[in-house]
């Protein structure tokens, strides 16, 4: 499985390319016509299957009509992130000043909490992880890659001042990416900025004043729960 990082423009989100073979998933494709990600789609022969978003925000979901009408690649998201992206308000590109206000289509799959999906000989897990926002969704493949989409951005504290966002909601979240640390070759594939191996991510430095001792305790206290 190969992973390429492509920059979105003019917001600088990250878009993943996941190839398998000839087949693919993309990842937040933020850039509204989607041009260097078809290239690269094109130069290699892929067939994208999904289209897979971490959450609502225009940046992170400005390509996802082109690509669909150019592959008819199925999208998938969260029930939340489905209703808003419907929205050019709930989306926000009604409030982008670098670009014009739009609407995506419907999704053609919303995923539950926990639900799991075979892809290319890979299992990929979703997580309701809202926190960022109310539709934000944790993406993890096998034990080698988990997305976080804006929940965290190595080295920069979460924004959650926009509708939907959660400090309290994305502390739980932090606490469940942090119960994935244990898996050493994981690597952590951000919404902006660079990916990094899962042991050198600081979760807690997402949120002001969240100690890493903190944080671990809610780990305990979740576990117990269960």
């Amino acid at each position: 499985m190969d992973i390429q990082k492509i920059v979105n423009s003019p917001v600088s989100s990250n878009c993943y390319l996941i190839s398998e073979n000839v087949h693919a998933i993309v990842i937040d494709p933020g850039t509204v016509d989607c041009a260097e990600l078809l290239k690269n789609i094109l130069a290699q022969g892929l067939i994208v299957d999904y289209i897979i978003l971490t959450h609502e925000h225009f940046d992170h979901c400005a390509g996802c009509n082109v690509l669909r009408k150019q592959t008819k690649a199925m999208l998938v998201c969260s029930r939340t992130c489905n209703d808003s992206i419907q929205d050019s308000r709930g989306n926000y590109s009604a409030y982008w000043a670098e670009g014009l206000p739009f609407v995506v289509e419907a999704a053609d799959h919303v995923v539950t909490d926990g639900e799991e999906m075979d892809w290319g000989g890979h299992r990929i897990s979703f997580y309701l992880a809202p926190g960022h926002s109310q539709g934000s969704l944790t993406i993890r493949m096998d034990d080698v890659a988990l997305f976080t989409g804006d929940n965290y951005i190595p080295n920069v504290r979460t924004y959650t001042n926009l509708n939907g966002g959660s400090k309290d909601e994305l502390r739980h979240t932090l606490v469940r990416l942090f119960s994935f640390a244990s898996n050493n070759r994981m690597m952590v594939y951000p919404g902006h900025l660079e990916p990094l191996p899962i042991f050198k991510a600081r979760f807690n430095e997402a949120i002001r004043g969240f100690s890493s001792l903190q944080m671990q305790q809610d780990l305990m206290n979740k576990k117990r729960k269960e």
